[in-house]
């Protein structure tokens, strides 16, 4: 085929793969002048559908421009055999040595193509490293009249491809056929080579049963032992290995190589598992009618499992579930290992395999054995299935593997690729969380600690170990106009065993239906008590209104970064939310939770904020009374505004009993405690919240300041150290740390760690009062009146707390002014003036009648 006919043979194919299958006839109706030119179209469209890859890049063989009695040097020319991944293959007989060959011909169109060419020479280099009875042997690479050939040898048989066509091999003979491919792939990776485009048709298998594989066309070299020297490898161009190009056939891809990442050893264990899943099933691991569906489908989907013929062991199939993981990190990592679970599997006897013997007291003898057996498996079954369907274990979900208890959902990932789509995987994760949450048989980690691990590359065994978690929930989100795909799977984290794995696709309306199928699956699979109570919980939820619903996500998005301005774009978001669909809790919810931040923070007057909270988390709970974070939303409010101890108590152990795995409920109710007074029970909550979200800077922080307020110094000390070896760049253990050496009277210490507290709030905030403070006790009143004066002119343009105002005044001794702006500090509902009655920093005021006064205004009782 002349390269101008190639041309317009390759322009009418890509305009009718662009289009579905259904219209590619009327388009080749009209494009296609001559019944010639549509035959090869037609061939090229078949090609396609079957995944032979690269044929975009050479003419089809059947008009091939080497005929029939051609010399290349030695060899001549007998007939075509197909296209490989880099040029046109050819049977030859050698006549020096009197034998047929196979010839690759580099296409005269690449000549000119200095990176095409190094990639063919590095073909040729890396297959000559390679001696193994299961990869065609290469003989040598040869020029002649400028053309470039590898010289190869002549396997018979047919393709693994042109076998499955007739049907699914049986279990053991695909087993065989996977061992011996296995093998090949050992060899190479061991010589550094990765073969990238392992497939059926890369496959022969000879008359005898042997298996080759052929067309290393797109190997790569990788470091490691007994790599190939990169500097010997003139091939390594942007051409052929550059990141972000994507080289391969997609049905067999690693979800890394179709995204076109730097791909290792790992992406030959996916082909691998892709390969035997269809030596089994005679269908494809990933399907799609296009190409791009075919890569979604590699990246978001699970195979069929249910299409593995029933006599597949359960050793095959958690060994296919392992070299088909999306993530690489989880992937089987050695293609050696594959090869000696298939030996394994294949060495053990099957049923009826037991030798016959025709002595007949041996038959009798046997028969009364397996008599005795059977009723003794019977019995024990029988058993167990009592005892089971009596107290169901997790131990049977998991195959002996032990129960699971506790586990994280990891942040799922997006895939649409779209910039900005974050809130919405952020969001789903979330709310699995939540869902998962509320069964208080399971401990689930929140999901700030789930956060750290977005985008990180850690093993799961290490996450886990990390969390202190029994299993991992992992997957992925896909939301592309109107319809949302999640695919979950649950990993057993110690041994990193997949255990269940499935894809879920919905409208955006019926979202919250499908996050809760998720959720009920995954409780199935684990098999932990669940009551009727959490039954209903799980047992799907309304339809939404979608627009008003993603504006929630973004809301909680925002809400996350608990930043002034982070939270008024969630105000904003949230009340979108309520415009679209009033009728929702989830909404009003998170704008109680935003205004809540914005007064705790003190970003804005509290005595603004805390009303708004209360009144849009009172909104949540006439919409739904039963929703347990507008339960813990409301009693932060009234904690910090209407001082009702009592209401804020029921509200926060209701919320806890809505929600058993809410940790914000416990991290505020230890809040609470500690302003009681009741710090063995604060610390208790804390510890509570702290195990269902252990790496939240906030929680363990607040282990710390809880200890402060008991006047355990010593222990403060520790855990607000450890909270910092944790995170560094958290502001808050820095400042309690200032409160607890200026209990210590290690003034200098504690000015050391306000300043720290400073520098992280970029220079503002309230740790500028508690310096003066610090510098006040250490004698320096000139440095601390510097500092109050500068903050009482900020507080004529921005909100300055009165209650730290009225500590400094206090370390000054000017009591006067201290309670002057107590008063104003109870006025404006300043934070943390409910721990009023156990704050250190006070006791000197402590036996003034004011101080009492203002307990007593406060439902408070005097702690001393």
């Amino acid at each position: 085929m002349k390269p101008e006919r190639w041309q317009e043979v390759k322009k009418v194919l890509a305009a009718a793969l662009e289009r579905e299958p259904g219209e590619r006839g009327a388009y080749l109706d009209q494009a296609c002048t001559e019944p010639l030119l549509r035959r090869e179209v037609e061939s090229l469209i078949a090609a396609h559908e079957q995944g032979e890859s690269s044929f975009m890049e050479q003419p089809a063989i059947e008009h091939g421009a080497l005929k029939r009695g051609t010399r290349l040097g030695p060899y001549e020319i007998l007939a075509p055999l197909g296209a490989g991944g880099m040029g046109e293959v050819y049977e030859a007989h050698d006549s020096k040595l009197g034998r047929k060959v196979a010839i690759k011909v580099l296409p005269a169109t690449f000549i000119h193509d200095p990176q095409r060419l190094a990639r063919f020479q590095r073909e040729a280099r890396m297959l000559a490293s390679l001696n193994h009875p299961n990869i065609a042997t290469i003989h040598g690479l040869e020029e002649s009249d400028g053309v470039h050939y590898l010289v190869m040898e002549l396997v018979p048989g047919e393709t693994l491809a042109e076998r499955i066509g007739k049907g699914a091999l049986p279990v053991e003979e695909a087993l065989k056929v996977a061992g011996q491919v296995a093998q090949a792939l050992e060899a190479a990776h061991e010589k550094g080579v990765i073969h990238r485009d392992l497939k059926p048709g890369n496959v022969k298998l000879t008359p005898e049963g042997r298996v080759k594989v052929l067309d290393f066309g797109l190997a790569k070299a990788f470091s490691g032992d007994g790599a190939l020297d990169p500097s010997q490898l003139p091939t390594l161009t942007a051409m052929g290995t550059e990141e972000g190009r994507i080289l391969g056939t997609p049905a067999y891809m690693g979800p890394e190589q179709a995204r076109g990442k730097t791909v290792d050893k790992r992406a030959d264990v996916w082909a691998f598992g892709c390969l035997l899943y269809e030596l089994l099933t005679a269908r494809r691991a990933f399907r799609g009618e296009t190409l791009t569906e075919t890569i979604a489908a590699v990246l978001e989907r699970e195979p069929d499992w249910q299409a593995l013929p029933p006599s597949t062991s359960a050793k095959i199939r958690d060994l296919l579930r392992r070299c088909l993981q999306k993530d690489p990190q989880r992937r089987l990592r050695d293609i050696g290992d594959v090869r000696i679970e298939i030996e394994e599997v294949s060495a053990l006897p099957r049923v009826g395999e037991a030798a016959a013997t025709t002595k007949s007291t041996r038959v009798r003898w046997r028969g009364a054995l397996l008599w005795g057996v059977a009723l003794l498996l019977l019995a024990t079954v029988t058993s167990i299935a009592i005892w089971n369907r009596k107290s169901p274990s997790p131990l049977f979900a998991t195959g002996g593997l032990g129960p699971i208890e506790s586990l994280a959902v990891l942040p799922l990932e997006e895939l649409s690729g779209s910039p900005g789509q974050d809130y919405f995987a952020d969001g789903m994760t979330d709310e699995l969380i939540t869902d998962l949450a509320q069964i208080k048989a399971l401990r689930v980690i929140s999901r700030t600690s789930v956060m750290v691990y977005k985008g990180a590359h850690k093993s799961l065994p290490d996450i886990a170990r990390e969390l202190n978690v029994d299993a991992v929930v992992e997957g992925t989100v896909l939301h592309s106009g109107n319809r949302v795909r999640i695919t979950a799977q649950l990993i057993y984290a110690a041994t990193d065993r997949h255990l269940w794995a499935e894809s879920y696709e919905r409208d955006v309306r019926d979202i919250l239906g499908l996050q809760r199928e998720v959720a009920k699956d995954i409780v199935d699979e684990i098999r932990i008590k669940v009551t009727p109570e959490e039954q209903v919980l799980l047992s799907g939820a309304p339809p939404v209104n979608s627009e008003a619903y993603e504006a929630y996500l973004k809301g909680r998005y925002y809400w996350e970064t608990r930043t002034e301005e982070g939270l008024r774009k969630a105000i904003s978001y949230f009340q979108e939310a309520i415009e679209k669909d009033p009728t929702s809790p989830r909404a009003y919810t998170g704008l109680a939770d935003s205004y809540n931040a914005l007064g705790s923070d003190e970003f804005l007057p509290p005595m603004e904020t805390f009303p708004k909270a209360k009144a849009a988390a009172l909104e949540a709970l006439r919409r739904d009374q039963n929703f347990a974070e507008a339960h813990a939303s409301l009693a932060f409010a009234i904690w910090n505004y209407d001082y009702d101890w009592k209401a804020v108590e029921t509200e926060y152990k209701r919320a806890i009993d809505l929600n058993p795995g809410y940790a914000t409920s416990y991290h505020w109710y230890a809040g609470y405690l500690m302003g009681m007074g009741r710090f063995a029970e604060a610390i208790a909550a804390v510890k509570r919240a702290r195990e269902l979200d252990p790496l939240s800077p906030r929680i363990n922080a607040n282990v710390g300041l809880i200890l402060y307020f008991a006047r355990q110094y010593d222990q403060a000390i520790e855990e607000l150290q450890k909270a910092l070896r944790m995170e560094s760049n958290s502001e808050a253990p820095y400042y309690y740390l200032g409160l607890v050496y200026l209990q210590k009277g290690n003034y200098r210490e504690a000015i050391s760690e306000f300043e720290k507290s400073n520098q992280l709030l970029s220079g503002g905030g309230s740790s500028d009062l508690d310096l003066a403070q610090a510098y006040a006790l250490a004698g320096d009143r000139k440095e601390a009146q510097t500092i109050l004066g500068r903050s009482l002119a900020k507080s004529k343009g921005n909100y300055e707390s009165a209650l730290l105002i009225a500590k400094v005044y206090a370390a000054l001794g000017e009591k006067q002014r201290a309670f002057a702006w107590l008063q104003k500090a109870y006025v404006e509902r300043s934070s943390f003036l409910a721990f009023l009655s156990v704050d250190p920093t006070l006791d000197v005021l402590h036996t003034d009648p004011r101080f009492q006064a203002l307990l007593t205004r406060m439902n408070l009782q005097p702690q001393l």
